[in-house]
């Protein structure tokens, strides 16, 4: 789980450089003081080495189900929250939205703040699914059914013949109850 200001946002700076442009995250080169040791060689090869193979390159690059995270001063962090804290100066409280649904572009004109409810508006059709359609099953004894999550409840929206017809049902209430347009959307990824 998320603590806020986990890492303070000046020591966050000291890190990890942003391209507000393409949220691509970058190590900055450290002095010397940052590999503290008792041991002064050592001091020295991990400054050298750091500087010479890390520095410049992709940060919290490492995928775990999709997202880009790693660490930094030994706690986990996902790219996302990184770029959302340098560049608004504080660790966002709700969850941060992907718009177009893709967990590695970080890009802010891609991030926004959403509460859970509006952030689950915005989902990819899940693997699992079979119909091809969020909230719309095949019924056990024929027919399809709808349904939808709104109002902090799920709503059944009606049992119909026809999957055309299920299907309209629940587009009119994603847009009743204000789902982002690309909820549902198949994805490759």
């Amino acid at each position: 789980m998320f603590t806020p200001n986990a890492i303070p946002i000046e020591r966050l700076k000291s890190l990890i450089a942003l391209d507000a442009e393409t949220g691509l995250l970058t190590w900055k080169r450290r002095g010397l003081e940052s590999f503290d040791s008792k041991f002064p060689g050592y001091n020295q090869r991990a400054f050298k080495r750091w500087n010479t193979t890390l520095a410049g390159t992709e940060a919290l690059a490492a995928n775990c189900q999709g997202y880009k995270r790693g660490t930094l001063d030994g706690k986990g962090f996902t790219a996302h929250r990184v770029v959302w804290a340098l560049h608004y100066g504080e660790w966002c409280s709700t969850n941060i939205d992907h718009i177009n649904g893709d967990k590695t572009d970080n890009r802010l004109a891609n991030l926004r703040a959403a509460a859970h409810e509006a952030n689950s508006r915005n989902q990819k059709l899940r693997r699992s699914n079979t119909s091809g359609v969020m909230g719309v099953s095949a019924h056990k004894e024929g027919g399809w059914l709808a349904r939808i999550n709104a109002e902090g409840e799920r709503k059944y929206l009606g049992k119909f013949a026809r999957f055309e017809d299920a299907v309209a049902v629940r587009l009119a209430a994603e847009a009743r109850y204000g789902y982002d347009a690309s909820h549902g959307r198949v994805t490759t990824a």
